[in-house]
């Protein structure tokens, strides 16, 4: 919790990220998810690592993906 903080204090990316204006997901959850994903995490890309806000789906920003 204290890399979080201290990151929403530097890092504007990370900032944004949380306040909604990007939808880029920041490079220390990019590594978090990467860590926790181990040997697994090579089999997904940056962009399958994104995570889909609601409110993208919302304002056609991304479409959501058809039940199965």
């Amino acid at each position: 919790m204290r890399a979080i903080r201290d990151a929403l204090l530097t890092d504007p990316r990370l900032r944004a990220f949380h306040a909604g204006r990007s939808d880029d997901l920041p490079p220390l959850y990019m590594a978090y998810l990467r860590k926790r994903l181990g040997r697994y995490a090579g089999m997904l890309t940056d962009a399958g690592l994104r995570p889909v806000q609601p409110e993208a789906v919302a304002l056609g920003r991304v479409r959501q993906a058809a039940p199965a």
